[in-house]
């Protein structure tokens, strides 16, 4: 008689995956970005962890697992809110260790400052929208899209989405008011020369990409804006539309997806700025409002490959608070979910998203830690996949991977430790009993290859995969073999390249 191994009755559990529960299809989606026939959009939501510390946390570590493991190439800038001051996609140059540029994750809001000034042309200030109530037109839009803001002044508090690390307030331009960004504050996308979307691996340009907004739209007319790409070194001209306007056709209030083609240039050799504020060029190529710039990102046209976004790491927060913010994001979720799918098919692939969702670390006992976690989870998946349908997304394009926090160890004082073997038991269960549900949704257990002891150890003579300031969190050094944002991502996606 052959020797069993041990599994759920009914699961997809598999000695070449451990610890994969549930349905194969994100699994599929990531093996076909790997081999090139596909693309996929990877959605990081979860507590600190998801983009922490340092500006890491699984968004990065997923990075640098699709990227340098298994050697799949970025097709997109990650899908950022409209912030103000240079949301950058940086790679590399703000940050260490990634030498070929794969690491993209932008910043799309530096600061909460709603009132700053503009350059030469500019008739007023830009505003940010959920702190600027000075405006009828923009309030209307604001009450349209249905977010909940509550505790918005709040980074910590706040009900609405911290995306890829800050809280989501897009810039406005009141009615009637001209806005012009200066040079070194303006509300670009930055693709330096090192980003390989834009300029290839060996950086030298000529790759045909395209700048992507979603804009607020109106039921008033004057508002326009102009989408532009400039050399970042010289503020000379790549590519500029004609005005657009921001009025809603046929009336009332909503969300458009406005686009722009361009080449790189060898010859920009700090790389390209991408707005819609005229980036100091004078009222001419200024944005009147009323306007909105809800999201913006750049994708290379022809490509396949994967991107990863941050869309909610909140820190400190339970599964269960979790689940509050994907519900209280209304006509948000839907622009987001909506632009990732169109913009990758804009760029050769079918509009493939898996959401990647990590939590359990912060205790969540109500009314058990297990059912706590699955009730989470059946929330997370259902609204995501209610409002994927409803924008007109197949739901066959649509998967979950819900991976619950890395061990802890009994010296951490963490409840985590003694609650996480029930937590893990119960989502595998959870996911083994829905697997046919037609959700995409599975659970892996990243603790099956890396268990607290070893994540104590470490890798000599790097030491420990936690993070120095205790258990919470992972090691994020970037240089270091003991990072463990690497190794928990890179044991996930094993289990799922694999199965």
């Amino acid at each position: 008689m052959p020797i069993r191994t041990r599994q759920l009755l009914g699961s997809d559990y598999k000695t070449s995956a451990p610890g994969l529960y549930g349905s194969l299809r994100a699994s599929q989606f990531l093996k076909d970005a790997r081999n090139g026939t596909d693309s996929v959009d990877i959605v990081t939501i979860g507590d600190s962890n998801a983009l922490s510390p340092g500006s890491y946390g699984f968004q990065r570590g997923i990075h640098r697992v699709m990227s340098y493991q298994y050697g799949v190439d970025i097709y997109a800038s990650s899908l950022m809110a409209g912030g103000y001051y240079l949301t950058t996609d940086l790679a590399p140059s703000g940050f260490s260790g990634f030498a070929d540029g794969a690491i993209m994750t932008g910043f799309s809001q530096i600061t909460n400052n709603d009132n700053i000034s503009g350059s030469s042309g500019s008739t007023g200030n830009s505003r940010l929208m959920t702190l600027y109530t000075g405006d009828a037109q923009i309030q209307a839009l604001v009450a349209h899209l249905g977010f909940d803001s509550t505790n918005y002044t709040d980074g910590y508090l706040t009900m609405l989405p911290k995306v890829n690390g800050w809280m989501w307030t897009p810039v406005v331009v009141p009615t009637g008011t001209i806005y012009v960004g200066s040079g070194g504050t303006s509300n670009a996308l930055w693709l330096n020369t090192e980003c390989p979307i834009a300029y290839g691996s060996l950086g030298l340009g000529g790759v045909s990409c395209q700048f992507r907004t979603v804009v607020g739209t109106f039921n008033v007319s004057g508002g326009q804006y102009k989408m532009s790409v400039y050399n970042k070194n010289s503020f000379g001209a790549n590519t500029v539309s004609s005005f657009i306007s921001t009025q809603t056709s046929g009336g009332g209030y909503g969300y458009k997806t406005t686009t722009l083609n361009f080449t790189t240039q060898s010859t920009a050799t700090a790389g390209v700025y991408c707005s819609w504020d005229g980036v100091a060029q004078g009222a001419a190529n200024g944005c009147t409002g009323p306007f909105a710039c809800l999201w913006m990102s750049a994708i290379q046209l022809n490509k396949k490959g994967y991107c990863v976004s941050s869309l909610i790491s909140q820190p400190g927060r339970t599964g269960t608070e979790i689940a509050a913010r994907v519900e209280g994001m209304d006509k948000n979720l839907d622009m987001y979910l909506k632009e990732l799918r169109e913009r990758q098919i804009e760029s050769g692939g079918t509009g493939r998203v898996v959401v990647f969702v990590n939590y359990g670390i912060n205790a969540d006992t109500s009314p058990t830690a297990a059912l706590a976690y699955t009730n989470a989870a059946d929330r997370i998946k259902t609204r995501m996949q209610a409002r994927w349908v409803a924008t007109g997304g197949s739901i066959a394009n649509l998967a979950f991977i819900f991976a619950p926090s890395h061990p802890v160890t009994s010296s951490s004082g963490l409840p985590w430790n003694s609650s996480r073997a029930t937590v893990v038991t119960s989502a595998s269960a959870w996911a083994t009993a829905n697997q046919n549900d037609n959700s995409g949704t599975c659970v892996v257990d990243g603790g099956i290859q890396y268990t607290s002891t070893k994540l104590t150890i470490g890798v000599a003579p790097s030491g420990t995969m936690y993070d120095g300031g205790g258990q919470s969190h992972l090691n994020a050094t970037t240089t270091s073999g003991s990072n463990g944002y690497d190794a928990f991502a890179g044991a996930i996606f094993s289990s799922l390249m694999s199965a």
